[in-house]
C-alpha cells in the first residue's frame, strides 16, 4: 500500500478507460450501499415491532425476532458502509485526481470483500454443521 504525504498536491492520472470504470462503478456501490443501509433500518423495525407483538401477546417465538433481526441488521450495516465510502472516494477521486482518494476507495473495497468472503466461510460452516446435526437426529429418531 502507498502512503502519501498529506500536504502533498500530487495527482495520479488513470488510463482513460479505468477512470471510466470507475465512474462508472461509483453509483452502483452507493445505490447498493445505501439499499443495504435501508434494509437494515427495516430490519430493526421488523424485530422491533415483532418482538412489541410477541410482547404483547405472550408468544416466545415472535420475541425471538426483537433480538434476531437487529442482529442480522447489523451484518448488513458493515458492508453497506464500506460501499458507501468506496462510492464516495471514487466520486472525489475522479474530481481531483488524489491518490489518497483512490487508495482510500481501494481500501473500502478491500474491507468490503474481506467481510462478505468470512461471512461466506462463516455460512458454509453453519450449513455444513446443521447438515450433519440433521443426519444425526435422523439417524438417532430411526434406531
Amino acid at each position: 500500500m502507498t502512503n502519501f504525504e498529506e500536504d502533498s498536491a500530487e495527482t495520479v492520472s488513470l488510463d482513460p478507460m479505468l477512470s471510466r470504470i470507475l465512474q462508472k462503478t461509483q453509483p452502483w456501490l452507493r445505490l447498493t450501499g445505501i439499499a443495504g443501509l435501508t434494509s437494515a433500518a427495516f430490519m430493526v423495525l421488523a424485530g422491533l415491532g415483532g418482538g412489541a407483538a410477541g410482547l404483547v401477546s405472550g408468544d416466545p417465538m415472535a420475541m425471538v425476532l426483537l433480538v434476531a433481526y437487529p442482529f442480522g441488521a447489523l451484518l448488513y450495516v458493515f458492508p453497506s458502509m464500506q460501499l458507501v465510502r468506496s462510492a464516495k472516494n471514487i466520486r472525489e477521486f475522479a474530481t481531483t485526481g488524489d491518490p489518497r482518494q483512490l487508495e482510500a476507495a481501494m481500501e473500502a473495497q478491500r474491507a468490503f470483500w474481506k467481510f462478505v468472503g468470512l461471512l461466506t466461510l462463516v455460512s458454509f460452516a453453519v450449513i455444513v454443521l446443521g447438515l450433519t446435526a440433521a443426519i444425526l437426529v435422523g439417524l438417532f429418531i430411526r434406531s
